[in-house]
């Protein structure tokens, strides 16, 4: 009963609603919720740089947005957000499984004490 307690208080709340979803579902509203921020941070970055060649290097405004240029930061983020998304995938499914197994352990323990007093009530009336 202790141990029930405690994944209530702990885990139980967090696990419940992951275990609402289907752990693909799962995985990907946190990846996204992952590649929006990678891809804001990425934006950020894009800005402070072409600030950063236009203002203090001084470079052209036609030589900082040509085709190469922007086809290198193309790749560079492309690049960035599949490692991100790949990372992501691996962590929150670890994550997934591991709240299945709390879950699952929380659930024989529960089912072990409903037979338990079952078994109880079964003798006591006998």
């Amino acid at each position: 009963m202790i141990n029930l307690a405690i994944y209530d208080k702990h885990d139980g709340k967090n696990d419940k609603e992951m275990m609402s979803l289907y752990k693909r579902d799962y995985v990907y509203r946190k990846n996204l919720d992952i590649r929006l921020g990678v891809a804001l941070g990425l934006i950020l970055l894009i800005i402070i740089y072409y600030a950063n060649q236009l203002f203090v290097k001084e470079v052209s405004i036609f030589e900082l947005f040509s085709r190469e240029e922007l086809i290198k930061i193309g790749i560079i983020s492309l690049v960035v957000l599949v490692i991100y998304s790949i990372i992501g995938i691996i962590v929150n499914g670890a994550r997934y499984n591991a709240a299945q197994e709390r879950h699952e352990r929380y659930e024989g323990i529960l089912s072990k004490l409903h037979s338990q007093g079952d078994n109880d009530n079964g003798t006591k009336g006998a």
